[in-house]
Formats: C-alpha cells, sequence, structure tokens
C-alpha cells in the first residue's frame, strides 16, 4: 500500500498523549529542604575558606605592584623636574618641622631643595606629595644619609643613588626600586627566603 509523503508510519511513532489525557503524574518540587539548604551552605563556606587566602595575595601583589609603578613615576618626576628647572629637587618624606626624615612612611614629598639642606623651607616650592598605602613597607638604603633622593640640575644624584625596598607588612612579596647615580630608575621582583 502507498503512503502519501506527509504522513509517518503508525509502527515507527506512538501517539502522543495530549494533556488533558496524560496518566503521568509529575511531582512538582515546592523548593529545597532544610537538609539540602544546609549542606549547599556548608559546601559554600568550604570553597569561601580555601580560596580567601589565595585572593588575599592576589590583593597584596596587586597592591604591590601597584605602588611599586606609583613610586617610579614619582621618583621620575623628581628628575623630570630637576632636568626642566636646573635647580636641586629633593624627594623625602617629611617631619613635623619639614625635616627629612629616615621614616618612610605616609607620605613622600617633593620640593625644590635652593640651599640643599634637605628641608623645606619657606622658600622651597612644595612640587607633589605621594601617599604610602598602610598595607606597604617602604624602606630606603642609600649612599649618604638614607633621609632623601635628591637630582641636582643636571638630573644626576650624585651621592644619594640607592635602592627603595618595598614589601607588604603580611606577605613575603618583595620588590626592589634601584636607582642609579645617573638617575635611571629600574624594578627588580625579589623573593624573601621564609622563616
Amino acid at each position: 500500500r502507498l503512503q502519501r509523503p506527509h504522513q509517518t508510519p503508525r509502527s515507527i511513532y506512538r501517539k502522543i498523549p495530549r494533556k488533558g489525557n496524560c496518566n503521568m503524574h509529575i511531582k512538582q518540587q515546592q523548593g529545597l529542604s532544610l537538609l539540602e539548604l544546609l549542606i549547599t551552605l556548608v559546601v559554600l563556606a568550604i570553597i569561601l575558606s580555601i580560596s580567601l587566602p589565595g585572593l588575599q595575595r592576589i590583593q597584596q601583589a596587586n597592591a604591590l605592584s601597584s605602588f611599586s609603578a606609583e613610586l617610579v613615576n614619582f621618583i621620575r618626576f623628581t628628575r623630570h623636574q630637576a632636568l626642566a628647572r636646573g635647580k636641586r629637587i629633593t624627594m623625602c618624606p617629611l617631619d613635623e618641622s619639614q625635616n627629612c626624615t629616615k621614616v618612610w612612611a605616609k607620605q613622600i614629598s617633593v620640593f625644590e631643595d635652593l640651599d640643599g639642606n634637605r628641608k623645606l623651607d619657606p622658600k622651597d616650592r612644595l612640587m607633589k606629595v605621594l601617599e604610602i598605602p598602610d598595607q606597604i613597607d617602604l624602606n630606603w638604603r642609600g649612599v649618604g644619609a638614607g633621609r632623601s633622593l635628591h637630582f641636582n640640575g643636571r638630573g644626576i644624584t650624585s651621592i644619594s643613588n640607592g635602592t627603595f625596598r618595598l614589601g607588604v607588612k603580611t606577605n613575603e612579596q618583595r620588590r626592589h626600586v634601584i636607582v642609579s647615580r645617573l638617575g635611571k630608575v629600574k624594578i627588580k621582583k625579589v623573593t624573601q627566603p621564609t622563616k
């Protein structure tokens, strides 16, 4: 017997019941049970406790990298100002009496140091200030007193070349920002040995 092309043979497909004729009972889910919810919360807490220290290390590494780049730009700004003005420009943290101090915390100032006394006198001009984040540990070790970095009018550090040592207070990650006598700046990643 020949069938029309738009019809399918009855033996291949069974008749699909219509919505009203369906005898199957489907259980409708109302939501999560209390036990399922507690298990989900415990699993989520375990995952968070495992991943949180890793996320903190990533955040600290980003903060260290970001501040290292800011410090390099700040040093380059200081050198550029010395070259552009042909004057001695000093970069250092200032204490309450506006003297350069060895404690590199809170903020670093750049100013014209016309008489070279490493002090922001009334005749000197403050040019820029860089805030140091609380989580960053910063030390300067340079030739001379170690209280400041200064560039003469030719952009040379003369006797204050050295290394800034940066780190995150709660982490072993460190960076060194090295300043040469000619005023060139480079960043070096340092891995501190665990104690």
